[in-house]
């Protein structure tokens, strides 16, 4: 009994130092994970600065919205904050944008501060929105041609198609496209985005510098 007490012991022994070092091992990697930033945010980065933007809306809910886009990177260079300046319509809006190590993939989440818009004669289509956040699909990035792509495919309640495209580093043209459903169309909008300014030094971004 003895002899298989002490057999017993040293199992024991092993067992919590094999599970000892394999957390030590997983929390190094998340260290690393958490402490140096992907690569991919040097797309992500792109974005930083202050942009004058101009969106044209096309039917159903037509109009040109101008205002001020502002990028920088919060927590700790993790995230990518955009916010809007009052747009001349009233509104605002919020963007948070990261790649995520997890999922490997870019994540786009917006906030609008949008009012519902209800219909206001025979087949017009109300806005959908009223002070919500919507996360779009994951993007693709095209290297070749500097352009992020957004495809939500067609599952779903509506289908969402979007892109944005760096003609240099200094101008943005993005268009989106939301359709319900039956293919009807919820939101057309075109915008131009043309860079005022970087943004400040300290929300530069912390991205590993090339070998």
């Amino acid at each position: 009994m003895k002899y298989v007490s002490n057999i017993t012991s040293i199992c024991l022994f092993y067992l919590l130092l094999f599970v000892s070092i394999t957390q030590s091992q997983a929390d190094q990697i998340q260290d690393t994970a958490l402490s140096t930033p992907p690569p991919n945010h040097r797309i992500l980065d792109k974005w930083r600065g202050t942009w004058k933007v101009t969106a044209i809306y096309h039917p159903p809910a037509p109009k040109t919205l101008t205002y001020v886009d502002t990028f920088k990177w919060v927590l700790n260079g993790r995230f990518l904050q955009g916010e809007s300046s009052e747009k001349s319509d009233g509104t605002k809006a919020m963007s948070m944008i990261w790649f995520d190590l997890f999922t490997q993939s870019y994540r786009f989440v917006i906030y609008d501060s949008s009012e519902p818009k209800p219909a206001e004669k025979a087949g017009e289509v109300p806005l959908p929105w009223g002070g919500i956040a919507v996360e779009l699909p994951p993007p693709t990035w095209h290297e070749d041609t500097q352009t992020m792509e957004w495809d939500s495919g067609f599952f779903g309640p509506v289908k969402y198609t979007g892109r944005s495209r760096f003609v240099n580093d200094d101008m943005i043209i993005s268009s989106g496209l939301l359709k319900d459903w039956k293919g009807t169309v919820i939101v057309d909008v075109e915008t131009t985005s043309i860079r005022q300014h970087n943004a400040p030094n300290e929300n530069a971004c912390r991205c590993p510098q090339p070998q």
